[in-house]
């Protein structure tokens, strides 16, 4: 017994240590959490860092997945106001409360205003073709943006810059109607050549106006009718390359060609049909049309000319949100509305800087 009583106490402070020094084990974790998040957050089971290049939001501050003596760990970053918003816009459930317009304002064509605000529209309800429109000229570099319904949308992006470069500017599209020379399969006879008298006039105004900057735009995936023994993107690929070249022999100037921008798998007025929750397919992915873009990039700088990749721009983390702060990006699948376009006018100005 004597012998029992004299090992209980030994016991007993044993058990003492051990519980302070998982204490202090316990402690010094959380000291380190809060003196160098960036070293335990990625060494904890909750880390995201799972994917190169992906931001995570850390209390205040954001950190992104990078690459470190062949590890993935996370690596504190600086954002900008857009890409703060951009982030905030990719975790959204519901729709923002301060929206500047209405969704069923936003829907229906962005350059329907854009033609108007310009006094594009002829009685007819046509848009002139043959010499280009001139907007708001100033006496700078003479810049020509040219391309399809998208060009349209994209219009008042370059009604901002024109402002603050004082570009010469003059714009000129025809919805559906690709600067690739291809054809196109949804297309009528009548509609087809159309489109093939707009390709000739296109030639006429960058002859005329000998823009010292052309800056393109187009939507490749428009149903293309594919060459015997190719898909639809190797043709249209092959038809970008020879209008590419055709343009770069026409007149000696820098052609910079912007990216399809990425879209939305439906509509928002579709996706929220249902309930007011933001689902799955009102977002787009990344992943999407990479093939185009990758295609797009190839092709521009075969001629010295310069691609611009919206995805950064409009996605994060391989989502790209309906909304960015509190304006609706898209009014259809893939056209943006008019206040998106003018508000990315200040983005991507440091493109043409």
């Amino acid at each position: 017994m004597n012998s029992v009583r004299k090992i209980q106490p030994k016991l007993i402070f044993a058990g003492r240590t051990r519980f302070i020094n998982f204490y202090l084990i316990i402690m010094i974790g959380v000291t380190g959490l809060s003196l160098n998040p960036e070293m335990s957050f990625a060494s904890s089971s909750a880390s995201k860092c799972i994917s190169l290049g992906k931001i995570e939001k850390i209390k205040s501050d954001y950190f992104e997945c990078a690459k470190s003596a062949g590890q993935l760990k996370l690596k504190k970053v600086s954002l900008s106001p857009w890409q703060k918003n951009l982030y905030s816009s990719t975790k959204l459930t519901k729709l923002p409360e301060n929206l500047v317009e209405p969704i069923e304002s936003a829907a229906g064509w962005t350059d329907n205003r854009f033609r108007r605000d310009l006094n594009w529209l002829s009685d007819e309800g046509n848009s002139p073709m043959s010499d280009g429109v001139p907007v708001n000229n100033g006496n700078g570099v003479k810049v020509l943006l040219m391309g399809d319904s998208l060009g349209a949308a994209i219009g008042p992006t370059f009604l901002q810059m024109q402002k603050l470069f004082t570009w010469n500017l003059r714009v000129i599209f025809t919805s559906s109607c690709h600067i690739a020379d291809t054809k196109i399969s949804f297309k009528s006879k009548e509609e087809l050549e159309k489109c093939n008298i707009a390709r000739t006039d296109r030639i006429k105004v960058i002859n005329d106006f000998k823009p010292e900057i052309l800056v393109l735009i187009e939507d490749p995936l428009n149903p293309v009718l594919p060459n015997k023994g190719e898909t639809s993107i190797q043709t249209w690929q092959k038809g970008l390359e020879s209008s590419l070249a055709q343009l770069v022999k026409s007149q000696k100037m820098k052609i910079v060609m912007i990216s399809r921008p990425t879209g939305v798998n439906k509509s928002l007025q579709d996706c929220l049909k249902r309930n007011t929750q933001l689902s799955n397919d009102c977002f787009g992915s990344v992943s999407k049309d990479l093939s185009v873009r990758r295609a797009q990039k190839i092709e521009v700088e075969k001629v010295g000319g310069s691609f611009v990749d919206l995805t950064p721009i409009l996605c994060m983390n391989g989502t790209c949100p309906p909304f960015i702060g509190n304006a609706l990006v898209y009014r259809d699948h893939i056209h943006f509305t008019y206040r998106f376009s003018e508000m990315l006018g200040d983005e991507l100005k440091k493109y043409f800087t």
